[in-house]
């Protein structure tokens, strides 16, 4: 199952974690260590990087000593730079309160 922006609305919290733990496993046999050294390297136990590469459990802080342990902190950049949005965006996600409403055309109140 690859991640990309076209299905990840159509998949479950559940699938998401799935793609993750595959992904962060990739990353620890492309950077050739073990899961012994993973542990050793992020503090946690044997299972619990078990766990988190069959996205079963895990927190914010061992997806990022994964990341840091496998040499791919870089990965997280999308995440932690500041959204560029427009004005108009921001007004709207910030549910901005017109100062007057104006009678819809036709409306009869």
């Amino acid at each position: 199952m690859y991640l990309n922006s076209k299905n990840i609305t159509f998949s479950t919290d559940k699938e998401i974690a799935k793609i993750i733990g595959e992904r962060l496993r990739q990353y620890r046999m492309t950077a050739r260590l073990t899961r012994q050294d993973i542990c050793e390297r992020m503090g946690v136990s044997l299972s619990t990087v078990r766990n988190i590469e069959r996205g079963v459990s895990g927190t914010i802080d061992h997806l990022i000593s994964f990341l840091r342990a496998t040499g791919r902190i870089e990965q997280i950049n999308e995440l932690v730079e500041p959204l560029k949005l427009s004005p108009i965006l921001i007004a709207k996600s910030q549910n901005v309160v017109p100062s007057r409403v104006r009678k819809k055309i036709g409306s009869k109140k």
